[in-house]
């Protein structure tokens, strides 16, 4: 699901990047912002039934924080190696919480 997230969320600021404005933003990320959303509720039902841990579920949280703050922020030019190591540095932390998550299981 991480990788799903990271993945689509690349292919987003690589299709977004020639918009002008929040609007355009929100345009052309929709379908990752309902991805976001149903991401949120897979993970309310999968650790309601108890199959995964809420604990670990954090483990996404700055992904997700990610995901949505790009819709707010101002746009900017895509600097692709720049959104390369951000996203080298949240799979990283991800890793780090999930196994931080795990641990503690």
């Amino acid at each position: 699901m991480f990788a799903i997230n990271q993945i689509h969320f690349v292919q987003l600021r690589i299709h977004a990047a020639r918009a002008k404005n929040r609007g355009q933003k929100l345009l052309a990320g929709r379908g990752f912002l309902a991805s976001q959303v149903i991401l949120i509720a897979l993970f309310a039902v999968i650790c309601g039934l108890q199959v995964f841990p809420w604990y670990s579920a954090l483990a996404f949280v700055p992904v997700l924080w990610r995901g949505f703050a790009w819709f707010t922020a101002e746009p900017r030019p895509l600097a692709v190696h720049t959104l390369g190591k951000s996203e080298l540095g949240y799979a990283c932390l991800f890793g780090v919480l999930l196994v931080l998550a795990m641990a503690f299981r």
